[in-house]
């Protein structure tokens, strides 16, 4: 389940930073110039906040919406109810 909370706005515009440390860990950043997820490895201290833990949470947070999610008019159109007089 994913937990919502505070979060820079701009926080996928920030470069990949694998921070510092000697334990390296596969995480994931958006890559502005791809506009996609991508892995990295993190030095696990430090960075900044453009690192998640799977590809998954990294796309709910920073990938563009595609037509799927986008809502079309149509469904908004009125349709006019027939004449009851």
């Amino acid at each position: 389940m994913l937990r919502s909370f505070c979060l820079p706005p701009d926080i996928c515009q920030l470069p990949s930073d694998s921070g510092i440390g000697d334990a390296f860990q596969s995480r994931f950043f958006y890559n502005t110039v791809s506009k996609a997820c991508e892995s990295f490895l993190y030095k696990s201290s430090r960075g900044n906040a453009n690192n998640f833990w799977d590809k998954d949470t990294c796309n709910q947070f920073c990938a563009p919406r595609g037509k799927a999610d986008k809502v079309s008019k149509k469904y908004f159109k009125h349709k006019k109810s027939p004449n009851t007089n």
